[in-house]
Protein backbone atom coordinates (compact mmCIF):
# COMPACT_ATOMS: atom_id res chain seq x y z
CA UNK A 1 0.00 0.00 0.00
CA UNK A 2 1.15 3.07 -0.60
CA UNK A 3 2.57 5.29 2.48
CA UNK A 4 2.66 9.36 3.35
CA UNK A 5 6.59 10.08 5.09
CA UNK A 6 4.94 13.42 5.95
CA UNK A 7 2.77 12.04 8.91
CA UNK A 8 4.09 13.36 12.25
CA UNK A 9 3.85 10.19 14.03
CA UNK A 10 7.03 8.41 11.88
CA UNK A 11 10.30 8.74 13.85
CA UNK A 12 13.83 7.17 12.69
CA UNK A 13 15.11 3.58 13.80
CA UNK A 14 17.08 5.31 16.59
CA UNK A 15 14.43 7.39 18.36
CA UNK A 16 12.14 4.39 18.08
CA UNK A 17 14.73 1.72 19.67
CA UNK A 18 15.20 4.60 22.12
CA UNK A 19 11.81 5.66 23.39
CA UNK A 20 9.08 2.71 21.74
CA UNK A 21 6.92 1.06 23.84
CA UNK A 22 9.03 -2.23 24.95
CA UNK A 23 6.86 -4.46 22.93
CA UNK A 24 6.75 -2.78 19.88
CA UNK A 25 10.76 -2.30 19.99
CA UNK A 26 11.05 -6.18 21.06
CA UNK A 27 8.72 -6.69 17.56
CA UNK A 28 11.16 -4.63 15.71
CA UNK A 29 13.86 -6.07 16.58
CA UNK A 30 13.01 -9.77 16.40
CA UNK A 31 11.52 -8.86 12.71
CA UNK A 32 13.76 -9.76 9.64
CA UNK A 33 13.44 -6.66 7.51
CA UNK A 34 15.62 -7.68 4.83
CA UNK A 35 13.52 -10.93 4.46
CA UNK A 36 10.47 -8.60 4.32
CA UNK A 37 11.91 -6.56 1.76
CA UNK A 38 12.64 -9.68 -0.38
CA UNK A 39 9.01 -10.75 0.42
CA UNK A 40 8.03 -7.34 -0.82
CA UNK A 41 10.35 -7.17 -3.75
CA UNK A 42 8.55 -10.34 -5.26
CA UNK A 43 4.97 -9.24 -4.80
CA UNK A 44 5.94 -5.58 -6.21
CA UNK A 45 6.85 -7.04 -9.92
CA UNK A 46 10.93 -7.85 -8.12
CA UNK A 47 11.92 -3.91 -7.72
CA UNK A 48 15.33 -3.69 -5.54
CA UNK A 49 13.37 -2.97 -2.10
CA UNK A 50 15.00 -1.05 1.43
CA UNK A 51 13.46 -0.68 5.02
CA UNK A 52 13.75 2.80 5.19
CA UNK A 53 14.92 4.99 8.48
CA UNK A 54 11.27 5.81 9.10
CA UNK A 55 9.21 3.74 11.74
CA UNK A 56 5.95 4.30 14.28
CA UNK A 57 4.31 2.03 16.06
CA UNK A 58 0.42 1.76 17.52
CA UNK A 59 -1.96 -0.94 19.45
CA UNK A 60 -0.84 -4.15 17.77
CA UNK A 61 1.70 -2.99 15.64
CA UNK A 62 5.15 -1.96 14.37
CA UNK A 63 4.97 -0.50 10.80
CA UNK A 64 8.10 0.69 8.99
CA UNK A 65 8.30 3.06 4.99
CA UNK A 66 9.88 0.77 2.48
CA UNK A 67 11.28 1.77 -0.77
CA UNK A 68 11.43 0.10 -3.95
CA UNK A 69 13.85 1.10 -6.65
CA UNK A 70 11.07 2.94 -9.07
CA UNK A 71 10.88 5.63 -5.52
CA UNK A 72 7.32 3.81 -5.05
CA UNK A 73 6.93 3.23 -1.48
CA UNK A 74 4.82 0.89 0.79
CA UNK A 75 4.09 0.77 4.66
CA UNK A 76 4.78 -2.43 6.28
CA UNK A 77 2.81 -3.67 9.14
CA UNK A 78 3.92 -6.02 11.48
CA UNK A 79 1.94 -7.48 13.76
CA UNK A 80 3.14 -7.50 17.75
CA UNK A 81 1.61 -10.94 18.58
CA UNK A 82 2.45 -13.18 21.78
CA UNK A 83 1.87 -16.93 21.22
CA UNK A 84 0.53 -20.12 23.62
CA UNK A 85 1.54 -23.15 22.82
CA UNK A 86 0.23 -26.19 23.77
CA UNK A 87 3.13 -27.85 26.31
CA UNK A 88 6.33 -26.44 27.80
CA UNK A 89 9.59 -26.68 25.88
CA UNK A 90 12.39 -25.51 23.84
CA UNK A 91 11.06 -23.73 20.95
CA UNK A 92 13.06 -25.59 17.99
CA UNK A 93 12.91 -25.17 13.97
CA UNK A 94 11.89 -28.26 11.74
CA UNK A 95 13.21 -29.31 8.90
CA UNK A 96 10.18 -28.17 7.35
CA UNK A 97 10.87 -24.57 8.40
CA UNK A 98 8.59 -24.44 11.05
CA UNK A 99 8.67 -24.47 14.77
CA UNK A 100 7.62 -27.42 17.00
CA UNK A 101 8.37 -27.71 20.84
CA UNK A 102 11.62 -30.04 21.67
CA UNK A 103 13.16 -31.03 25.13
CA UNK A 104 14.65 -28.46 27.63
CA UNK A 105 17.93 -28.81 28.12
CA UNK A 106 18.80 -31.20 31.09
CA UNK A 107 15.63 -31.47 31.77
CA UNK A 108 13.78 -33.42 29.03
CA UNK A 109 10.36 -33.21 28.00
CA UNK A 110 8.51 -31.41 26.08
CA UNK A 111 5.89 -31.66 29.04
CA UNK A 112 1.68 -31.74 28.93
CA UNK A 113 1.29 -30.01 32.29
CA UNK A 114 3.22 -27.50 34.55
CA UNK A 115 3.16 -30.52 37.10
CA UNK A 116 4.87 -32.52 35.32
CA UNK A 117 7.95 -29.73 34.21
CA UNK A 118 8.22 -29.08 37.89
CA UNK A 119 8.40 -32.50 38.80
CA UNK A 120 10.90 -33.10 36.08
CA UNK A 121 12.80 -30.09 37.14
CA UNK A 122 12.95 -31.34 40.41
CA UNK A 123 14.65 -34.66 39.64
CA UNK A 124 17.82 -32.69 37.94
CA UNK A 125 18.04 -29.87 40.18
CA UNK A 126 20.76 -29.38 42.60
CA UNK A 127 19.73 -28.01 45.94
CA UNK A 128 22.06 -25.87 48.28
CA UNK A 129 21.47 -28.16 50.91
CA UNK A 130 21.56 -32.11 51.19
CA UNK A 131 18.59 -34.58 52.33
CA UNK A 132 19.27 -34.66 56.03
CA UNK A 133 20.09 -30.49 56.55
CA UNK A 134 16.69 -30.17 54.95
CA UNK A 135 15.04 -32.49 57.29
CA UNK A 136 16.70 -30.94 60.18
CA UNK A 137 15.64 -27.07 59.12
CA UNK A 138 12.24 -28.13 58.65
CA UNK A 139 11.98 -30.02 62.23
CA UNK A 140 13.44 -27.01 63.81
CA UNK A 141 10.16 -25.17 61.96
CA UNK A 142 12.98 -22.42 60.09
CA UNK A 143 10.66 -22.83 57.06
CA UNK A 144 6.98 -23.02 58.83
CA UNK A 145 4.78 -20.74 57.76
CA UNK A 146 2.76 -17.81 59.91
CA UNK A 147 -0.48 -18.74 61.22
Amino acid sequence: MPADSASSSWTTVDDFLQSGDSRAVRCFQRTQWDQLCLVASNANCHLECTALDQVTSGLNNVVRLLEFSDQSRWAARVQITSIRLPKIGKIVRNREGGYELGPLPGIGGPFDTAAAFFEAWANKVKFKWDDETIGRIIQRGRFQRSR
